[in-house]
């Protein structure tokens, strides 16, 4: 129980004190009454708006450095040393290779030709992992800003938003017909942690967002590789941008998170306040600082005087009068059950081996009742639980799905932006093919016209040669123009290698192009893939999650109901149980009015006592209409069968006088008229006598009961129940 509910319950004791006092009540009313203007209580909020912006940067960022800090980059250090053989545990390549450069170790040749040389010393290398490296380094430092940055803010956000802050003041003047009282109160409250914002505060999802990425960023610093890490000096800004730093997509978005919160100079939260005023005071408010009122004047009036000793006498008294007045009621109920124990005539073992059997039932049938209903109560918190589970779920698919949607939208931005990447770049690479085409086609008509004018020159160059040498040179002059066209054709033939080399170059940047954008082309196929296997496995999941569901709350129901019937079986039992016991009292106090042995303690006046006889008489009269019911039946039944042996004597009697008698000539007439009338005298009969028979006996049954009209009520009931049966 906590502090609130122990003040609570105090205050309730005090009003029911005091609620019969008239004294009280009429001081409350005045000074509910009084200065109602001058009554005032203020509550100050403050609203916390967080800016979403750097919650959801550290939240991305922090998959990055997690996936960084799994990497655990290494350094293998290796130190070599040089010991003597005994010490040396394994060997290696630079073992051997140390040893042939330095045979200074092989101070002594073997004893027989053969046998292995075995050197004095020899030189180890000892391989170790050094996790130092700067990467992690930069990681390390990375992780205690932020976790600073989280720290700070979180720290500040959580102590305003927790701070209990309220102010209460009243000032009044009570004049009454025997007493003035002057009060003011103005009571300034503030608490810090308060149990209800704390609730609301831990129930804010943004607020659970940010714990989170501060026990991750926790987590992450207490990793083998950062306590490693740590031993190390920390590196100070500006940060060098290694090649893995830029390169490795984990560290480089690592990076960019350092840059992000380095360059954070906002609080990125703010605060907004609240206040609750309430003036006037409503009634139930008024009523609870009237008893402050009240109960202030009463300290003043009991210190002032010095009462304090005469007062906790009193009470000491009226506790002591109490306790005598219990004392009393018990001494009361064990002569009472004294007086039973002499009455019914057994020991006190058997009294109470009776009771405590009595008790032992009914405590089984309590436990078995209290067992359902707990039961129940676990069925009902755990339907609640499933409930519960259910929204969240329904929550967690409305996420899901609204993160579909995004990714929808991602994909449709990256088609456009693909689509126009793709469209710069064709129309790019057409703009480029053209300009190498004009180039190309420029750089032909140069070399053409180059050669032409080659050709043109050498050939007036062969003609003048022709007439200087003429005829006395021809096989000069063959040879010659063997050269020269040769030459040409080389010069034609490294154009043509020079022009084919670029087009096959043109052709493979062609070809790289078609693959790139086959690549793309394959990954925008892929995401589409895993949008829609992300889509069939959401829903499979809340199918099952819903059948699932579904399945538990028909349990429970079933569960519920037979807890539910068991109850009911429980509690008709009881109450047979109950009317047993209460036709057995009945039956004893019948008895013992027959034979005379009622004593004043069997007095029925009392309210108690008169309805405990009444239940006793209503579980008697169920019974008599129950058993006179059957007593009538029996007595019909004895009297058919009286009346069945009379018309078989009478059979037998006229037979034996028709016997008798001479035969003698009768007219058929009055024979067949003779015979049914005996024969409807034998079936009215019955009927007479059976009439009679409930005649005598309802007008005995009345006449017995004449002076009860009740019990002449329960034999017509009777009747009328036997009439339905029959």
């Amino acid at each position: 129980m906590g502090l609130n509910d122990q003040y609570y319950r105090g205050l309730v004791a005090y009003t029911n004190a005091t609620i019969n006092e008239k004294d009280i009540v009429k001081l409350n009313n005045v000074v509910k009454q009084t200065d109602l203007d001058n009554d005032v209580l203020e509550t100050k909020r403050l609203v916390c708006t967080i800016d979403e912006d750097w919650v959801k940067n550290i939240e991305e960022g922090l998959v990055y450095v997690e996936k960084a800090v799994r990497e655990e980059r290494q350094f293998i250090r290796t130190e070599g040393e040089v010991v003597p053989i005994e010490r040396a545990k394994h060997t290696s390549k630079t073992t051997v290779e140390h040893l042939a450069r330095h045979s200074n170790f092989i101070t002594h040749l073997p004893e027989k030709e053969g046998d292995d040389l075995v050197p004095d010393k020899l030189y180890i290398v000892e391989k170790e992992s050094d996790y130092a490296v700067y990467e992690n380094r930069f990681l390390y430092m990375m992780l205690t800003y932020l976790r600073d940055f989280i720290a700070i803010r979180l720290s500040k956000i959580r102590d305003m938003m927790t701070t209990y802050r309220a102010r209460f003041a009243i000032n009044k003047k009570i004049d009454m017909a025997r007493r003035q009282i002057n009060v003011k109160i103005d009571l300034s409250d503030q608490i810090k942690d308060d149990p209800i914002l704390l609730e609301k505060y831990s129930a804010i999802k943004i607020i659970d967002r940010i714990e989170m990425q501060y026990h991750l960023v926790l987590a992450l610093l207490a990793t083998p590789l950062m306590e490693q890490v740590s031993k190390a000096p920390m590196i100070k800004p500006p940060i060098t941008k290694t090649n893995t730093l830029k390169m490795n997509t984990n560290f480089k978005t690592s990076l960019a998170l350092y840059d992000y919160i380095s360059a954070y100079s906002t609080d990125g939260y703010s605060f907004e306040e609240e206040v609750v005023k309430l003036n006037p005071f409503n009634d139930e408010t008024s009523e609870d600082y009237a008893k402050i009122v009240a109960l202030n004047a009463f300290m003043t009036y009991k210190n002032s005087n010095g009462l304090s000793k005469e007062l906790k006498n009193n009470y000491l008294e009226y506790e002591k009068e109490l306790k005598e007045q219990e004392k009393q009621q018990r001494i009361e109920q064990l002569k009472r059950l004294k007086r039973h124990l002499n009455e019914s005539g057994k020991t006190m073992e058997e009294y109470l081996t009776i009771l405590e059997a009595q008790n032992r039932s009914l405590e089984k049938e309590l436990s078995t009742l209290d067992s359902a209903r707990k039961t129940i109560e676990e069925l009902k918190t755990t339907l609640k639980e499933v409930e519960k589970e259910k929204k969240d779920l329904e929550n967690e698919c409305e996420s899901i799905r609204a993160e579909l949607d995004k990714k929808n939208e991602e994909i449709a931005l990256l088609k456009e932006a693909k689509a126009r990447e793709l469209y710069i770049l064709d129309l790019e690479h057409k703009k480029d093919i053209e300009k190498l085409k004009l180039a190309h086609l420029k750089e032909i008509e140069a070399l053409n016209k180059k050669h032409e004018d080659a050709i043109k020159e050498l050939e007036a160059k062969h003609e003048a040669h022709i007439q200087e040498i003429n005829e006395e040179h021809e096989q000069d002059k063959e040879n010659a123009i063997l050269v020269a066209t040769k030459s040409l054709q080389d010069e034609l033939n490294k154009v043509d290698d020079k022009h084919r080399r670029e087009v096959d170059n043109l052709n493979s940047d062609i070809t790289k192009y078609k693959d790139l954008s086959k690549e793309k082309d394959g990954k925008i196929n892929q995401l589409a893939d895993d949008k829609k296997r992300l889509i069939s496995d959401y829903e499979n999941k809340i199918y099952n999650l819903i059948k699932k569901h579904r399945e538990d709350e028909a349990d429970l129901n079933k569960e519920i109901k037979a807890h539910q019937d068991e109850i009911d079986r429980l509690e008709e039992e009881k109450d047979h149980l109950v009317k047993e016991r209460q036709f057995v009292e009945a039956q004893l106090h019948a008895i013992r009015l027959e034979q005379g042995k009622t004593t004043d303690e069997y007095d029925y006046t009392s309210k108690e006592r008169f309805e405990e006889l009444e239940a006793q008489y209503k579980a008697f009269k169920q019974l008599f209409l129950k058993e006179w019911g059957k007593t009538k039946k029996r007595i019909r039944k004895e009297m058919f069968e009286k009346t069945d042996e009379e018309l078989k004597a009478m059979d037998e009697a006229e037979k034996v006088e028709t016997k008798a008698e001479p035969k003698k000539e009768a007219k058929p007439k009055k024979q067949k008229k003779a015979k049914p009338e005996v024969a409807e005298d034998s079936k009215e009969e019955p009927k007479k006598v059976e009439e009679k028979a409930d005649e005598d006996i309802s007008n005995d049954d009345i006449s017995n009961t004449n002076d009860n009209v009740e019990n002449k009520e329960i034999i017509e009931n009777a009747e009328e129940e036997n009439s339905k049966e029959e």
